[in-house]
């Protein structure tokens, strides 16, 4: 059992179908995941399958967007989600107190948590069109990772998590992209 807090570094936020296409700028905000190992008792227990959930919050300011000599606004409240991935470890050991890792997840359940409930289009504070945002999502995205161990207490790891569509009900015109990576740390409790 792992506790592991982080720093979750957002690539752009892209919007498509959202009066045409839109990026808000990237964001770097916290994370804290408690991570469940099992480490399979088979090749030198070089493998592990985990269970991590994580809360992470992701926070922006408006966007503007002109269009037809008009000025529309795209807003998001901050956004906190809880991701549950499950996956595989590999570890490759380099001495007694040190080994290196990759793992690979499935995030299989996204919970929405928070303020925010949409993304709002807006003209003169006048808000005309509304995006609902998933309240759960399942299966929708991956991540990769990369990771470091010293005396089987201590990690950390860098980790790519696929980018996936934050909107309820996506339809292929309108997605609202999130993706980012993580820098995480890690300390074995037991």
């Amino acid at each position: 059992m792992n506790v592991r807090p982080g720093i979750n570094f957002y690539s752009p936020l892209k919007t498509e179908g959202i009066l045409g296409a839109g990026e808000f700028a990237s964001r770097t905000n916290f994370r804290l995941g408690l991570e469940a190992e099992i480490i399979l008792p088979f090749n030198k227990n070089k493998w592990a399958i985990l269970l991590e959930p994580t809360y992470s919050l992701y926070s922006n300011e408006n966007l503007s967007i002109s269009s037809d000599n008009n000025l529309y606004t795209i807003s998001i409240k901050p956004y906190s989600f809880i991701n549950i991935p499950v996956g595989i470890r590999y570890y490759l050991f380099l001495n007694d107190q040190s080994k290196l890792f990759v793992n690979a997840s499935v995030n299989v359940l996204n919970i929405r948590m928070g303020q925010a409930k949409s993304v709002d289009l807006s003209y003169n504070n006048q808000t005309f069109d509304r995006a609902d945002l998933a309240s759960t999502l399942a299966s929708k995205s991956f991540s990769f990772g990369l990771g470091y161990v010293y005396k089987n207490k201590f990690s950390i790891e860098a980790r790519y998590n696929s980018q996936y569509n934050i909107i309820a009900n996506s339809s292929p015109t309108r997605e609202v992209n999130l993706s980012y990576t993580s820098l995480i740390l890690g300390y074995n409790i037991f």
